[in-house]
């Protein structure tokens, strides 16, 4: 899955000229991937996995640059998970910091893929900004 998500990731930087660009052809698969790497992440953050998380962390950003406003639809079923991971791993270690780090890194390119298109109700309005500030 890194290797085909990275492919499309290259082809759409080399902009290479086919029938259908990468995000579209993502998009073909975008709820079968997304469901999957939710399922991978949410059996992570409950193994306390770390280094399966980062590698999950990597796909969903890519995931989420090449479909992007897109991505609004899984929004919500993602945030609550790396919610978790902050409030879950201590930052300790170097290695609990560096995952940390990559969740918050993940958060800021989640809400920038689908920040040119935000609607109210595609981000839930919560005090998720506010709690996510409380635990970094």
């Amino acid at each position: 899955m890194v290797n085909f998500v990275q492919g499309l990731i290259e082809e759409d930087e080399n902009e290479i000229e086919e029938t259908k660009k990468s995000s579209d052809i993502m998009m073909l698969y975008a709820d079968n991937v997304i469901s999957y790497l939710i399922e991978l992440l949410s059996t992570a953050v409950q193994a306390n996995n770390e280094a399966m998380l980062e590698q999950v962390l990597d796909l969903l950003n890519s995931t989420a640059g090449l479909i992007e406003e897109e991505f609004g639809k899984y929004f919500g079923r993602i945030m609550p998970l790396l919610q978790e991971i902050l409030a879950n791993v201590e930052g300790s270690t170097p290695e609990q910091m560096r995952l940390r780090a990559r969740t918050i890194e993940s958060m800021g390119i989640l809400i920038a893929a689908i920040s040119d298109s935000y609607t109210p109700g595609v981000v839930p309005e919560t005090d998720d900004g506010k709690k996510i500030l409380e635990m970094v």
